[in-house]
């Protein structure tokens, strides 16, 4: 949904399913809004380059068309897949249209995505994927270094996962197959980042489990790059005695700059931050190859010797993992976390003390509804103060119940660091009665942050009504006729006779009869 009366594209989450790709490969990202009806025109946005403004704006989209392939193609037609289709920076979309069991690749070319002429098209007898999409999950990654794209193909039920090459020719072929039945990647369960943790220059798989009682799983490719006999290693869900999920906190991918080694950080979230050595630390640092933690805290000001004044751990600096690009750029080395970008770096007048320049930045307020409480399945509007941040992509909001699960609501474009859209307003709802804790917190391409403070939500079970209606006989009369009743209460007829004659009985519902009038 494009607004005429504000410079920025917005869009809600049941009119859209948003794609973020760099289409046009120059470091900053692209957004496809895929039309979730048919009844809806797809989107495409290039990303444009700015610290004060939005990043998504309505003379940078394009109406994409209605029919591809002579299909529609909205989210209930078709999944979509931006990747890499050469080395030489060309990008393309792979539309897959499960109920058809066909697959097309389309090019973007210049700063257009050509969706007129298919590139390449596959059938279920080229690629029997397409003969069972919903058994499936697929992930694009560069597994081999060679600036194309690999699909990480996942059997969510069967647990046999394999890799797929995409050739000169735009064919797929099987590069390696993954060992049958392994325990990651199953139903959707986990968040599947890839980084070279152990720096051999090939890439390696972590699973980050996104509920409870689930573990997460590394995998680490051998000295030739493949995955078919390693041993897949079980990592517990906890790290520095918080739980570590993938929807609980914030969790970033990140490079050490001393051996250029992928790490995962961990970021607190508002109301873990009591338990941090001080307010300068952000999170707990994960060493994937060598399975250490560490509290990961900012230089203080104090020390003045990249350390915080309490800290333990001498911390190596780190950076910003990112696929693209193998330049790092070091703008603030009193940070932590910088991003691989050949372009121009961003910057913003809003820095708070526990943030680094380049993380999504916490929000610092909790979200806030139009009331406390809502029906079962009714929905809320959820209203999101912006964090000024340029480099936060979109903003995610949780519920969390009494009993620490948590319940996506809704997801939303972050407005960038403009000043016209202080608050953001998405809606949502939950299926649910209970008690909740509703954050929000900030992502991009590398991960989330920590989720912000929280406001606080009641859903209450709506109202089960039954009709209770009447039937007189001869001689008399009960009014109302029918009346509609809460589940549990009760309510009252008039019986009246008619002249002559007398009330003989009145009965239904466990009711009883005093005088004229029934109660149920």
């Amino acid at each position: 949904m494009l607004r005429s009366e504000q410079t920025t594209v917005t869009w809600q989450q049941r009119q859209y399913q948003p794609a973020f790709f760099d289409f046009n490969q120059d470091n900053i990202d692209d957004l496809l809004l895929q039309a979730i009806s048919a009844e809806d025109r797809s989107l495409l946005v290039l990303g444009h380059h700015s610290s004060t403004d939005e990043k998504f704006v309505p003379q940078n989209s394009q109406i994409l068309p209605a029919l591809i392939a002579g299909s529609g193609w909205s989210a209930a037609d078709a999944q979509l897949l931006p990747l890499r289709r050469s080395s030489d920076g060309g990008t393309g979309l792979l539309v897959i249209f499960p109920q058809r069991q066909a697959a097309v690749l389309f090019a973007f070319h210049g700063q257009n995505l050509n969706l007129s002429q298919p590139i390449a098209k596959y059938t279920a007898a080229q690629w029997p994927f397409l003969k069972a999409v919903a058994a499936h999950k697929l992930h694009t990654a560069d597994f081999d270094h060679d600036g194309v794209d690999e699909i990480l193909q996942l059997g969510k039920v069967s647990g046999e996962h394999q890799i797929l090459k995409l050739q000169a020719n735009f064919s797929f072929s099987t590069q390696q197959k993954i060992q049958k039945k392994v325990a990651w990647g199953l139903q959707d369960q986990a968040r599947i980042i890839v980084g070279d943790f152990d720096n051999n220059g090939f890439a390696d798989i972590f699973a980050l489990a996104k509920k409870a009682d689930s573990k997460h799983y590394l995998v680490m490719a051998d000295q030739h790059g493949k995955f078919s006999d390693v041993e897949v290693q079980e990592i517990s869900p906890e790290i520095g005695g918080l739980p570590w999920l993938d929807e609980s906190s914030g969790t970033m991918l990140v490079r050490r700059r001393d051996d250029q080694r992928a790490n995962l950080l961990r970021f607190y979230n508002a109301d873990e931050l009591g338990n941090a050595t001080n307010q300068s630390c952000i999170g707990w640092l994960y060493d994937p190859k060598l399975k250490t933690s560490q509290e990961y805290c900012l230089k203080s000001a104090s020390s003045g010797d990249g350390r915080a004044s309490k800290q333990i751990f001498q911390n190596p600096p780190l950076s910003v993992v990112n696929p693209l690009t193998q330049l790092d750029v070091d703008s603030n080395p009193e940070c932590p976390i910088v991003p691989y970008s050949t372009g121009g770096l961003l910057s913003t007048a809003l820095q708070l003390s526990n943030e680094c320049e380049y993380m999504p930045i916490k929000p610092f307020s909790a979200p806030r509804m139009d009331a406390s409480s809502f029906a079962v399945n009714q929905n809320f509007n959820v209203h999101l103060d912006s964090t000024g941040d340029p480099r936060a992509l979109t903003y995610e909001v949780w519920a969390i119940s009494g009993s620490n699960l948590f319940y996506s609501v809704a997801t939303v474009i972050a407005p960038g660091a403009t000043h016209t859209l202080p608050t953001t307003t998405v809606s949502g709802r939950l299926s649910i009665a209970g008690d909740y804790l509703v954050r929000y917190r900030s992502c991009n391409d590398n991960g989330c942050s920590g989720f912000g403070p929280a406001g606080f939500l009641n859903i209450y079970a709506a109202p089960v009504t039954h009709l209770v209606s009447t039937n007189a006989g001869a001689g008399g009369s009960v009014s109302p006729s029918s009346r509609s009743v809460v589940q549990g209460s009760s309510t009252s007829f008039t019986v009246t006779a008619n002249s002559g004659y007398t009330i003989n009985g009145v009965s239904g519902c466990g009711g009883s009869l005093s005088g004229t009038t029934f109660t149920t």
